[in-house]
């Protein structure tokens, strides 16, 4: 089991599949094509690739690869012609079951999980073993029992299922198109596998230790008005070894970091690390988390993982690693998202068990497993602030804004980075904007650094309101009151007639004006 450097909390909720054990790398998968059911209930897995879902089963071909008993535990073999049936027991053998050591009860413990978007499965294998080049068979029949012990005898089980002691938990032929049969090619020998089945874990309940029954039929039976005859060779369902997936697949992990100061590098090591922030992968390509796709959130330590991923679904030609972009905070690294690219025209680039890392030494490796690095998988945000706040006239010259004040709309504001120092030393600004028709301006998506904020000074005009302190994070009101400056002015005379007019008058000179100011407004 592959174990994390830093371990993350993954969530998976998508096409992609996500094993929880480790990948052995066999066998070899091709590139898959989708393979629809057809009305008939047929479902073609000849080709290479090909894949479809039964009753909400998973089937799927693949490319044969060796597998042996160093690795795979067969559960199950059965041998005839022109057809043959059999189930896995350790009580009485019937039809045409093998009675031997590949044919043996197994507990669901044994049985490997492996991850369907939200669902979760359960691993199974068949190997094909027909005598001929060109030989092509049917499987007719695939059930799933569970029972309390592993000897029952007495396909269907009437008996025990009536006691309680066993149930049927999936029928390949109970879903609404009836009578389903797979087409196979079973000409590819002992020893290696040729269809792997994905069945819902939630099929099964949450006991470990009850057993589990697979019963299975190939060639045409009695009856039958389709198939392809099974021609004496042997089949057998297997699982891996140690509950061990045999699925090849890839793993992906990455990290977040806080790029404080946004110049997209990770300058402060594992101290900068941002918990919390949810991965995805991209299947549609379109750079917004989609309902189902896959997703991945942070842990304490940053780190996020996409652990296992099967290759080869449709769409699984390579996983495209994306961040759900919080608010408020600007993505400053990679400069372009990763994509994992694992087949290309047509062809497998990596081998099975691969890790990608944003680092060398992120996760700690199985012994077959490969470490790629791939520093894009590394994704530095910086925090966003926001200064806003309004300039009033300020009427009564008070510092508030109150009463009859009203915003002062096409004045200039600044903004100034402070130089470290603490102090603010006019420069050229940074950035300015302009009052609107309310008086209200705004600098918006600027970095978490720290900031002085001015007014444009005209004459006439006074600020009333003090010049406002560094800024290091977001702020509102923070606002300018001005008072509009005028002038009194007279003329003092001796009013020579008494008309109070003034005209005429010879003016006063040295005489002492005083100017009071009404502070109970009365």
């Amino acid at each position: 089991m592959r174990h994390p450097s830093h371990h993350s909390q993954t969530t998976a909720c998508m096409t992609g599949l996500a094993t929880h054990v480790r990948a052995s790398g066999l066998p070899v998968i091709e590139p898959l094509e989708t393979r629809v059911l057809l009305s008939a209930g047929l479902l073609d897995l000849t080709a290479a690739g090909a894949y479809g879902m039964v009753n909400d089963a998973i089937f799927r071909q693949v490319q044969p690869g060796s597998t042996g008993t160093g690795v795979v535990d067969a559960f199950v073999r059965m041998q005839g012609a022109p057809y043959e049936r059999g189930y896995n027991t350790s009580g009485t053998t019937e039809f045409e079951t093998k009675a031997d050591a590949h044919t043996h009860p197994i507990q669901l413990s044994a049985v490997p999980s492996i991850e369907v978007g939200n669902t979760l499965y359960r691993e199974m294998w068949l190997d094909l073993n027909e005598p001929t080049n060109t030989a092509l068979v049917t499987l007719e029949d695939f059930q799933v029992f569970v029972g309390t012990a592993g000897s029952y005898s007495g396909y269907p089980f009437a008996g025990q299922i009536g006691a309680g002691q066993m149930s049927l938990i999936y029928d390949m032929d109970a879903g609404p198109k009836g009578d389903t049969y797979i087409l196979l090619d079973g000409s590819k020998g002992s020893g290696q596998g040729d269809m792997t089945v994905y069945i819902p874990d939630a099929l099964f309940g949450v006991d470990d230790a009850q057993y589990v029954y697979v019963y299975s039929s190939f060639g045409v039976l009695p009856g039958a008005d389709h198939g392809e005859t099974s021609e004496g060779g042997y089949e057998e369902w297997f699982v891996g070894k140690d509950a061990d997936s045999l699925s090849i697949t890839v793993s992906i992990y990455g990290y977040k970091f806080n790029d404080a100061n946004g110049d997209g590098e990770d300058n402060d090591g594992p101290d900068n690390r941002l918990s919390g922030w949810t991965f995805f992968l991209d299947d549609n390509d379109n750079g917004q988390l989609d309902d189902g796709e896959m997703t991945a959130v942070t842990d304490a330590n940053g780190q996020y993982a996409f652990p296992n991923l099967l290759i080869g679904l449709t769409g699984q030609d390579a996983f495209r690693v994306r961040e759900d972009l919080q608010p408020g905070w600007k993505q400053t690294a990679p400069d372009v998202d990763p994509d994992i690219v694992v087949i290309e025209d047509g062809g497998l680039l990596v081998q099975g068990g691969s890790v990608f890392v944003a680092y060398s030494g992120q996760v700690v490796l199985e012994p077959e497993e490969v470490e790629i690095e791939r520093p894009d998988l590394a994704f530095g945000n910086a925090r966003l602030m926001t200064v806003s706040g309004y300039k009033f006239q300020d009427h009564d010259g008070n510092g508030e804004w109150d009463g009859d004040d009203a915003g002062l709309e096409g004045w200039t504001i600044y903004l100034f980075l402070d130089d470290g120092d603490g102090i603010f030393n006019e420069t050229t600004p940074d950035a300015q904007t302009t009052t609107n028709e309310n008086g209200y301006y705004e600098f918006e998506n600027l970095l978490e650094e720290d900031y002085w904020v001015r007014e444009e000074l005209r004459t006439g005009w006074m600020q009333i309101t003090g010049s406002p302190d560094l800024i290091g994070s977001t702020a509102e009101n923070v606002n300018f009151g001005n008072f509009d400056l005028f002038d009194i002015s007279g003329r003092k005379f001796e009013d020579m007639n008494g008309d109070g007019s003034g005209a005429g008058d010879l003016g006063l000179a040295g005489w002492t004006i005083e100017l009071y100011e009404d502070s109970d407004d009365d």
